[in-house]
């Protein structure tokens, strides 16, 4: 996938988002995801979008492989609400 496709990729899924559009946003965080897995901005919008889904588990498992990535503000989220 060209560079150009990543962005367009990115615009969608914010789009999705902002237009509550949860299940399109997540397929296309998904697609992003098999772009570049180790993306922890990604991980912690996953998990974000999980979370406002009520699907507390998999928001966990995205912030705390945010955290692992380096993302350090995705410990406030784990701490908040994961056990």
């Amino acid at each position: 996938m060209t560079k150009q496709s990543v962005i367009i990729e990115l615009l969608l899924r914010n789009c999705f988002s902002q237009q509550d559009k949860k299940n399109e946003a997540l397929n296309a965080y998904q697609k992003a995801l098999a772009l570049d897995g180790n993306d922890f901005k990604t991980h912690f919008q996953i998990a974000d979008l999980y979370f406002s889904m009520e699907n507390s588990i998999k928001a966990c498992e995205h912030w705390k492989k945010s955290f692992e990535l380096g993302y350090e503000i995705a410990s406030e989220s784990i701490n908040k609400n994961c056990k």
